[in-house]
């Protein structure tokens, strides 16, 4: 029995020896996958409040300039600011794709940050 026991000992620590590895590796693990998620959802909601301030402005110029096109009187008026107010509209419609582009940009990155860490 003594003579068992002394051949499984050397085996039985180097398994320990390589359970504890394992552990440490995916606690690692556990601590990066964390940071990642932290990380994505600061930059994520940093793109949101900085599209949601593009927004308002630009949405306010448009405002402004249909309020002075609903107040005009005359045709050569409302013609001038036409093109202004559509301007104004390629101009948010370009901000929503800009932040749409981003946000897609920074879920591809974390998607192939999660996958590099697997």
């Amino acid at each position: 029995l003594a003579l068992q026991l002394d051949y499984l000992s050397v085996p039985g620590i180097a398994l320990g020896v390589l359970i504890q590895r394992v552990a440490e590796i995916c606690e690692q693990q556990i601590v990066q996958v964390k940071e990642k998620r932290q990380t994505h959802a600061t930059t994520m909601e940093t793109q949101r409040q900085e599209n949601a301030t593009n927004e308002i402005t630009l949405e306010d110029n448009y405002e402004c300039i249909i309020t002075l096109m609903r107040q005009d009187s005359s045709v050569e008026s409302l013609r001038e600011k036409l093109p202004q107010a559509l301007e104004a509209l390629d101009k948010i419609k370009g901000e929503y794709r800009r932040f749409y582009q981003e946000s897609m940009d920074e879920t591809r990155s974390f998607d192939s940050a999660m996958r590099a860490l697997l």
